[in-house]
């Protein structure tokens, strides 16, 4: 019952790195969206990037 119980434990975490992985890249993914969006707007208007950095 207890080497059971171990494997369980494994796999639990197994499965919980392999969410944080995936909301990583999904975090990855809109970061970089929101970098693209930010160099678009300095592009057109310098003056409202300059007040938002």
């Amino acid at each position: 019952m207890c080497n059971q119980g171990k494997k369980a434990s494994g796999l639990s975490e197994i499965n919980s790195s392999d969410a944080r992985k995936s909301n990583f890249r999904v975090l990855t993914i809109l970061s970089n969206l929101l970098v693209t969006v930010d160099y678009e707007t300095m592009a057109h208007n310098k003056y409202n990037t300059a007040v938002v950095f």
